[in-house]
């Protein structure tokens, strides 16, 4: 009977301990010094399970003195990966910084780039229905199916993340 006590406290133990574990490694990572109170974070969509900390940290933003939309990426940490202007698919560019609401959703799992250039960003899908593409790399998104493409299927290239 003490036996059998013994080991029920010990299975609680290892059940709390293992809520506790997955509780804390859903928790978004610390936002970066870098990295503004603005900015979206999102997991590749098909990372396996790991202990450190990964994904992307997504900003953008209205360039007054440039009149045009900027978006960064960085990793995790904070690091720099990605800058560039980034352009409507349908409209008018660029947007108002009120305009610039991520749709958390959406944004994160749907990657474009050019192969050629060695580009792969994730395609910016906003609040009000807009997408945005990096101006780097417009054309060759543009050509390979369109905005219509990315609003129907939500994919148009693959998640770096998944090699």
């Amino acid at each position: 009977m003490r036996v059998m006590k013994l080991i029920g406290a010990a299975l609680g133990v290892m059940v709390i301990l293992f809520v506790v574990f997955l509780w804390w490694t859903g928790l978004p990572p610390r936002r970066p010094a870098s990295v503004s109170s603005s900015a979206l974070h999102f997991e590749p969509n098909n990372v396996p399970f790991t202990l450190h900390k990964t994904g992307y940290w997504l900003d953008c933003w209205f360039d007054e003195s440039a009149n045009i939309d900027r978006c960064k990426l960085t990793d995790v940490r904070g690091a720099p990966l990605f800058e560039d202007e980034f352009l409507p698919c349908e409209g008018q560019a660029p947007l108002s910084q009120r305009d610039l609401v991520f749709d958390a959703r959406r944004t994160g799992y749907t990657w474009t780039g050019s192969y050629e250039k060695g580009i792969s960003v994730p395609v910016i899908y906003l609040a009000n229905g807009q997408i945005l593409l990096p101006r780097s790399a417009y054309a060759e998104a543009k050509h390979h199916g369109g905005c219509s493409w990315f609003m129907l299927t939500g994919d148009y290239t693959h998640n770096p993340a998944s090699e």
